[in-house]
Protein backbone atom coordinates (compact mmCIF):
# COMPACT_ATOMS: atom_id res chain seq x y z
CA UNK A 1 0.00 0.00 0.00
CA UNK A 2 1.19 3.26 -0.84
CA UNK A 3 0.50 6.19 1.25
CA UNK A 4 0.13 9.71 -0.42
CA UNK A 5 2.68 12.72 0.14
CA UNK A 6 0.57 15.09 2.27
CA UNK A 7 0.67 17.87 -0.08
CA UNK A 8 -1.03 15.37 -2.29
CA UNK A 9 -4.31 15.51 -0.24
CA UNK A 10 -6.89 17.25 0.04
CA UNK A 11 -7.57 19.99 3.27
CA UNK A 12 -10.38 17.15 4.10
CA UNK A 13 -8.17 14.19 3.98
CA UNK A 14 -5.40 15.87 6.09
CA UNK A 15 -8.07 16.66 8.92
CA UNK A 16 -10.03 13.49 8.76
CA UNK A 17 -6.35 11.91 9.02
CA UNK A 18 -5.69 14.07 12.10
CA UNK A 19 -8.57 13.28 13.55
CA UNK A 20 -7.80 9.64 13.30
CA UNK A 21 -4.67 10.49 15.17
CA UNK A 22 -5.63 12.51 17.62
CA UNK A 23 -8.54 9.62 18.54
CA UNK A 24 -6.25 6.93 18.30
CA UNK A 25 -3.84 8.80 20.89
CA UNK A 26 -7.03 8.92 22.96
CA UNK A 27 -8.00 5.46 22.54
CA UNK A 28 -3.65 4.79 23.72
CA UNK A 29 -4.55 6.65 26.83
CA UNK A 30 -7.72 5.68 28.11
CA UNK A 31 -5.85 1.50 27.44
CA UNK A 32 -2.78 2.46 29.09
CA UNK A 33 -4.87 3.85 32.33
CA UNK A 34 -3.09 7.39 32.04
CA UNK A 35 -4.28 10.80 33.66
CA UNK A 36 -8.19 10.50 33.37
CA UNK A 37 -7.93 14.88 33.31
CA UNK A 38 -5.88 14.31 30.38
CA UNK A 39 -8.11 11.57 28.92
CA UNK A 40 -10.49 14.87 29.59
CA UNK A 41 -8.88 17.09 27.50
CA UNK A 42 -8.45 14.74 24.71
CA UNK A 43 -11.68 14.39 24.65
CA UNK A 44 -12.90 17.60 24.81
CA UNK A 45 -10.42 18.69 21.87
CA UNK A 46 -11.88 15.63 19.91
CA UNK A 47 -15.33 17.19 20.22
CA UNK A 48 -13.87 20.92 19.29
CA UNK A 49 -12.32 19.22 16.57
CA UNK A 50 -14.90 17.01 15.42
CA UNK A 51 -17.13 20.23 15.23
CA UNK A 52 -15.11 22.30 13.11
CA UNK A 53 -14.67 19.26 10.87
CA UNK A 54 -17.56 18.71 10.02
CA UNK A 55 -18.49 22.94 9.64
CA UNK A 56 -15.38 22.65 7.37
CA UNK A 57 -16.40 19.61 5.14
CA UNK A 58 -19.71 18.25 5.49
CA UNK A 59 -22.71 19.50 3.48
Amino acid sequence: MTEEPYFDRTPEENYAAFLNALAGIEDDAGIELYSQEGIRFLRKALEEFRSEYRSRHVA
